[in-house]
């Protein structure tokens, strides 16, 4: 059975540097659960790829966080 959202191979690797921004700038967030289905579907939002790489992890964050996907350590 394949997965809800097949992540293509281009998504890849955009799924690859949005982990590592995770790991680099919001260390508090631990996103290793998160599926890179769910991470390439939220990132190939129409409204989500106009926007500059940092507002994209932002609402990458936000999302996360809103829809309680991982777990946040203080």
């Amino acid at each position: 059975m394949l997965p809800t959202y097949y992540v293509p191979a281009a998504m890849e690797e955009t799924v690859k540097l949005a982990r590592e921004h995770f790991k680099e700038n919001y260390a508090h967030v631990n996103i290793c659960d998160v599926a890179d289905s769910v991470i390439a579907e939220h990132l190939s939002r129409n409204y989500i790829v106009v926007l500059e790489w940092s507002k994209q992890m932002d609402c990458l964050y936000d999302y996360i966080i809103s829809q309680s996907l991982c777990d946040v350590v203080e």
